[in-house]
């Protein structure tokens, strides 16, 4: 694990790091977050430990090349709702966030099937939640 790896992952918001580490997948059932020493602010440090700096760093490209396909408008839906229920006609932006290999980035919504509606996934939530900061 290199210090270049650990060192992208400054820029991450502290209350989100918590959060991934709830994400129902095997590069967060295999990890541990280890609080460090307080940093200067008062916030409490983080290390990422095992292959998940780089695992990290893969699905942030992911989501970086997916955030850039979309447009405007759906950035702007997508970061003003992300704590709602979504319009079942975002879906496939959403779906797109996934690159469709079982070992990559699997990305899945529930959709009500009355209205369509449906929330974004963990990941999604995690990444849409950083951009929007």
């Amino acid at each position: 694990m290199s210090d270049e790896a650990l060192s992208i992952y400054c820029d991450l918001p502290m209350d989100v790091v918590p959060r991934m580490s709830e994400l129902p997948s095997t590069f967060a059932a295999m990890t541990t977050f280890i609080s460090n020493a307080a940093l200067p602010d008062g916030d409490s440090a983080f290390t990422l430990h095992g292959d998940l700096p780089d695992r990290l760093e893969a699905i942030r490209e992911r989501l970086d090349h997916w955030w850039s396909s979309l447009d405007t408008e759906a950035q702007q839906y997508l970061i003003q709702n992300r704590n709602n229920e979504l319009d079942g006609t975002h879906k496939a932006a959403v779906m797109s966030a996934g690159d469709g290999r079982a070992e990559g980035l699997v990305v899945s919504v529930v959709q009500d099937t009355n209205t369509g509606a449906f929330r974004l996934p963990p990941v999604v939530d995690v990444y849409v939640e950083m951009v929007s900061r």
